[in-house]
């Protein structure tokens, strides 16, 4: 056995110390009932007849009650705050969604866009890589991943931003736009479908998205797991009667 009470010990210690406090700032009821108490005492010495003993008990019960439910809602109200004040703290400055797979013309790159929207009072400047990259199915589909500098911009909150994550071209690669934190250097892996994970950094939490990525029939596609929809390029796909 420890000298020292347990950290538990400490926390309900201090929980029923910030009680007490608590109902000593709601003094007025007790206040009320103790001069309701001096009040019969008073009238029953000038007149010598004293109240039933059930009704000063229920003056004393009924004052310490509503102190305590007095007390009770200021703690629960303090303690409703500071959640709310942690989860604002612990939300991501923006979120990041799925976008569109977009392209001009037949010739052009098809290229996924994600859209990233400000959740943050203030202005930020987030910060977007890919912190994974894994191949989903086997195959012989190249995606070609680099290093370099996060694409830049300002969102409020509200504010939106299209950002470039994959591109294809019509010799055939894939290439993830956006930098790969673990890569130093150009390099490719090869599968059927990837499945790639994009953070956004620059606020109290990073915000993350997963999204899965192939091609089929020469059309770029993206989805999230374990959903049957896919966002496709529309030129491509209704060109390719896919």
């Amino acid at each position: 056995m420890y000298p020292w009470p347990s950290p538990r010990g400490c926390i309900v210690q201090k929980d029923i110390w910030g009680f007490l406090c608590a109902i000593s700032r709601h003094w007025e009821p007790l206040a009320t009932g103790l001069a309701a108490l001096a009040v019969s005492a008073v009238v029953g010495a000038w007149w010598g007849d004293h109240a039933p003993w059930w009704v000063w008990f229920g003056i004393v019960s009924g004052s310490i009650l509503i102190a305590c439910f007095l007390a009770w809602r200021q703690t629960q109200s303090e303690k409703d705050d500071n959640q709310k004040q942690l989860e604002i703290l612990n939300t991501p400055s923006v979120s990041m969604a799925l976008h569109k797979i977009d392209e001009d013309l037949i010739d052009s790159p098809q290229t996924l866009f994600i859209e990233v929207t400000g959740t943050s009072a203030s202005r930020i400047r987030p910060e977007l890589f890919a912190v994974s990259v894994e191949v989903k199915n086997k195959g012989r589909q190249s995606l070609c991943l680099k290093p370099g500098i996060p694409p830049s911009f300002g969102l409020s909150r509200g504010e939106t931003e299209n950002v470039p994550a994959v591109a294809y071209y019509t010799s055939g690669t894939l290439e993830l736009v956006l930098p790969c934190k673990k890569v130093t250097s150009s390099e490719y892996i090869h599968g059927e479908s990837f499945s790639i994970k994009v953070c956004a950094y620059g606020g109290p939490k990073e915000a993350q998205l997963e999204f899965d990525i192939g091609v089929t029939k020469g059309v770029l596609w993206a989805q999230k797991p374990n959903s049957t929809e896919k966002l496709f390029s529309d030129i491509r796909h209704i060109a390719s009667g896919s």
